[in-house]
């Protein structure tokens, strides 16, 4: 059996800038859909949090240790979420929900936490603005090392994942990229944090 404070303490150490624990942030606790994930809406049947500090992180991360399973992931969204413009977005989606059919509207309200966290996820929602770059082979970092370098780019963490690295990065033009590389490129995605 494996050591939960200890674990917590790793994946905090990973990060050179505690903000990224700070903030509204969503975790999740899911599988993989090539691990035997739900392929259809894997957000739906995960395990989601909502923090809006570091103690809460942390103490998010404890109680998804405490739940973790088998080929399951710990993840974090990279980037800050805006609380107003999310509560904005939800409103907007509860009040298309009361004029459409009575049961696409009931099932809006069962599952409303999702239909929240839904809405904080929204790339509007995002109150910081960091790309993620997930390279999965030795050719994709070269390269992105090389390219953030020669556009000075800041990288604020590199973060060892299950088969490469995320980086997370300063905004920049995707455009600069090469076409064969624009795919390692995410915008507001999540960050893996711990996985079995």
């Amino acid at each position: 059996m494996y050591n939960i404070d200890d674990i917590r303490n790793k994946i905090l150490k990973k990060f050179n800038h505690k903000h990224f624990f700070d903030g509204v942030r969503v975790f999740m606790l899911t599988k993989r859909n090539k691990e035997g994930g739900k392929s259809h809406h894997p957000d739906r049947v995960a395990t989601k949090i909502i923090t809006t500090n570091i103690r809460e992180a942390e103490e998010a991360i404890e109680t998804l240790l405490e739940q973790i399973g088998e080929s399951e992931r710990i993840y974090m969204s990279v980037n800050s979420r805006n609380m107003e413009k999310a509560i904005r977005k939800f409103k907007e989606m509860m009040l298309a929900s009361d004029y459409d059919q009575i049961s696409i509207r009931n099932k809006f309200y069962i599952d409303i936490r999702n239909r929240f966290i839904s809405a904080l996820m929204k790339p509007t929602s995002r109150k910081t603005s960091y790309f993620l770059i997930d390279v999965d082979n030795e050719e994709e970092l070269n390269y992105f090392i090389r390219f953030l370098s020669e556009n000075k780019i800041e990288i604020w963490e590199r973060i060892p994942t299950k088969n490469g690295e995320h980086f997370i990065v300063d905004p920049f033009n995707p455009n600069l990229v090469d076409e064969k590389f624009i795919n390692c490129i995410k915008k507001d995605a999540m960050v893996l944090l711990y996985w079995t």
